[in-house]
């Protein structure tokens, strides 16, 4: 992996600890902002209602495309996303095929894990 630019950690507990979910007032942000992040969706979706479903998601789709490709230009120029309500939304809308592909499709191949 520290060919791929990734860092070489010391065990599989420091492994672990990079998956881990949050916890104490880190865990109530993301709760409350992931609550946020279905509310905003929902009122995308109600702004279409009277369409099939398909048509019902294309806000959602088009919000989750522009804040995966703004996620992704922020990694590239060497930032990083900071706010919890930025993390609620994308793994929100990454779970739209839709969006995960594009971002997908997106990524550096220079940060592609190798096989």
């Amino acid at each position: 992996m520290a060919a791929f630019g990734s860092a070489v950690l010391s065990d599989r507990d420091a492994l672990a600890a990079t998956i881990a979910p949050v916890t104490g007032s880190a865990a109530e942000a993301m709760t409350r902002e992931t609550r946020r992040a279905e509310r905003i969706a929902a009122k995308l979706m109600a702004s279409t209602s009277g369409t099939e479903s398909p048509a019902r998601q294309r806000p959602v789709t088009d919000e989750g495309l522009t804040a995966a490709q703004a996620a992704i230009s922020t990694y590239r120029e060497g930032g990083a996303i900071e706010h919890y309500g930025q993390f609620a939304w994308l793994a929100l809308v990454l779970t739209s095929l839709r969006i995960r592909d594009d971002a997908w499709a997106r990524k550096p191949p220079a940060t592609a894990t190798p096989t």
